[in-house]
């Protein structure tokens, strides 16, 4: 099969989309920075490993990490809502594999699809979007949905659950009584989800930006397991050239360089919908290439809270 990529990296300088990934990074940062269960909602997405609604509840710090949390807010200038979900706290030791998404073809990571497989967490996402659609007047809305790490997986796995199931799309309109949604999802730094049929299902349901960070290694895992590769999907926006204190949110003293990475249409030999162009061109052998992970994005480091974080009304 020919390859059919386009060769070149486009340099964003849109100040519109860069202010966009820049007030998402800020919101997907948040439950880093607060104790979810402290901020005493009903509405909130708190369940625990066994699949049981938590919100509210009492537990020790060392039991989060067996716990899938997340939240939405609305975004103050573009007045669309904005549902994050937060990485785990530890990865503990994965086998990766493979499980089947509704045909013979399309297949996602089974450890991290079992975490959002359950229909409380479905139920609860739809539920804590339409209580912001709710509150907002335009007619047409952006549901973004956007995570850090594995937090990103969540969010890419739980809008194309949302999307594909029509009985889930029915009631988040029914509650909330808005009809005119458009998906988006924004990640950062970012695991493969799923394999190459997966990743051409994602890229017809949902507009998505895959902001990937100078070297960091964790984007480009998982690789392959039984002769199957997982392979992202697009659209890849690689960040180079930071140079960031990330303490403050007067980001227009930050400098980076935004590249908009267009992926692979015909060769399935190859990672998915990758481009050779961005990350995969980064040396990520390097020592302090981990650190990458955690950015800075934009102006965002995350797990650093110097950044002031109003709770979540």
């Amino acid at each position: 099969m020919n390859d059919m990529r386009d060769p070149n990296k486009i340099l964003i300088e849109d100040s519109l989309k860069l202010d966009f990934l820049k007030r998402t990074a800020h919101i997907a940062n948040m439950p880093y920075c607060y104790d979810l269960n402290a901020i005493g909602r009903d509405d909130k997405i708190d369940v625990d490993e066994n699949g049981k609604d938590e919100v509210n509840a009492d537990y020790e710090k060392d039991e989060l990490e067996n716990r899938f949390q997340g939240d939405a807010v609305i975004d103050e200038v573009s007045f669309d809502v904005v549902v994050f979900f937060r990485e785990p706290i530890t990865f503990g030791k994965i086998s990766f594999g493979f499980t089947k998404w509704g045909n013979d073809q399309a297949m996602v990571e089974k450890n991290w699809y079992s975490v959002i497989n359950k229909p409380i967490i479905w139920t609860k996402t739809v539920d804590v979007i339409a209580e912001k659609l709710s509150n907002i007047t335009k007619n047409e809305i952006n549901i973004i949905f956007t995570g850090h790490g594995v937090g990103g997986v969540y969010a890419i796995l739980l809008a194309m659950k949302i999307v594909t199931n029509q009985s889930l799309l029915f009631e988040l309109k029914k509650k909330s009584r808005k009809y005119n949604l458009k998906f988006k999802v924004v990640t950062f730094g970012q695991p493969r989800v799923g394999n190459l049929p997966f990743a051409r299902l994602v890229n017809g349901a949902l507009e998505v930006y895959r902001v990937t960070n100078e070297n960091d290694p964790f984007v480009h895992l998982p690789k392959k397991t039984k002769g199957q590769r997982f392979g992202h999907h697009e659209r890849e926006y690689w960040i180079t050239e930071n140079n960031c204190e990330c303490r403050t949110l007067a980001l227009e003293t930050d400098t980076f360089k935004l590249y908009e990475c267009p992926g692979f249409i015909g060769d399935i030999s190859l990672y998915a919908d990758e481009s050779t162009e961005c990350s995969l061109s980064a040396d990520t052998s390097l020592e302090d290439a981990q650190l990458a992970h955690w950015g800075p994005y934009l102006g965002t480091r995350f797990a650093n809270c110097r950044q002031f974080y109003p709770l979540p009304s």
